[in-house]
């Protein structure tokens, strides 16, 4: 059990390096791969949700994120994806909600916070996300990933402070700036030239 369970890990870790490469169809076969050999295991089912939201398929995404939290209501991530892939999908009531239980269960962690001031950005209650998430970045440790919080920023139609936080992200060399070039809630940022010269570059 224990060598299949390990296994299954090696792909939702390879899913990952594939995402922020790129190869999106490629990191969601590995994905679903590892849900496959272990369905039961949380991070499996988390990578294949947002592999399925990264190309396209928001829908199956939230579902196994509404399955996770209503099997498991105590696991903070479970509501914090709801709250992301429902309110991008424009089910702000639920998206809040589920926003404001993870942000409960875990004490106002700065990272978690991220997904609730963007159901509150998408839902249109723009001064409540805004002071969250400037609460969150002002956390010294843990401080909000960076590229988290520019999704709320984009969400409230000001790219220009979410672009400072990806290039930032970039200068502290944030493990989580790779994979969010492909996250579809950065797409309102495709047309800024400074965006494409930041995912260009590559770390020396």
């Amino acid at each position: 059990v224990y060598k299949r369970q390990s296994h299954a890990r090696a792909h939702s870790y390879k899913a990952w390096v594939l995402r922020s490469s790129g190869r999106l169809p490629e990191a969601l076969h590995a994905a679903e791969r590892a849900a496959a050999i272990d369905p039961h295991s949380l991070l499996n089912r988390h990578s294949l949700a947002w592999n399925l939201f990264c190309t396209g398929r928001p829908e199956d995404a939230l579902q196994i994120e509404r399955q996770i939290r209503n099997v498991q209501p105590h696991i903070d991530l479970g509501h914090a994806y709801v709250a992301i892939f429902a309110a991008w999908l424009g089910e702000y009531d639920e998206a809040v909600a589920a926003g404001r239980e993870a942000v409960r269960i875990t004490g106002n962690n700065p990272a978690i916070a991220t997904a609730y001031s963007y159901a509150l950005a998408r839902s249109g209650d723009r001064e409540a996300a805004r002071r969250l998430i400037q609460r969150a970045l002002g956390k010294s440790l843990p401080r909000a990933p960076l590229p988290h919080a520019a999704m709320t920023y984009v969400a409230l139609d000001e790219p220009e402070r979410a672009l400072e936080l990806l290039v930032k992200a970039w200068d502290e060399h944030c493990p989580w700036l790779p994979g969010s070039r492909f996250d579809p809630r950065l797409d309102g940022l495709a047309d800024d030239a400074g965006f494409d010269q930041l995912y260009a570059k590559t770390w020396r």
